[in-house]
């Protein structure tokens, strides 16, 4: 994909926002299967009851572990040619929602999709 011909498209927002959306979901899902793995049956009944991306919200990823449950979390986009520039974006938007224990929010990646201008 030619991100310099989408990025100067007017009608180009939606779709940077639906690739950056569809990462960051990924990325807290793989973290959230890693946290539910690590941790033991009296966290899953209520691990069971939120989606996988937002099990942060009920076992909060400390900081330390960050890059161990984000292992391997942007090969895919990094595949598919999503610039580097927005990937960072992404890994620390994902990384400050993992800490703080926050729901995943289309306008919270939003207001961090603007720091490139998008």
């Amino acid at each position: 994909m030619d991100w310099s011909k989408v990025r100067d498209d007017a009608s180009s927002e939606p779709l940077i926002l639906i690739i950056s959306e569809m990462a960051a979901i990924r990325a807290l899902e793989l973290a959230g299967n890693r946290l539910k793995g690590e941790y033991d049956r009296s966290y899953r009944s209520a691990l069971n009851k939120v989606p996988r991306w937002d099990s942060h919200t009920i076992v909060r990823a400390e900081e330390k572990h960050l890059d161990k449950i984000l292992e391997g979390a942007w090969e895919i986009p990094r595949a598919v040619g999503v610039p580097e520039s927005l990937l960072e974006i992404l890994d620390v938007h994902v990384r400050a929602v993992l800490t703080a224990g926050i729901p995943y929010s289309r306008e919270d990646l939003k207001s961090s999709l603007r720091r490139l201008n998008l």
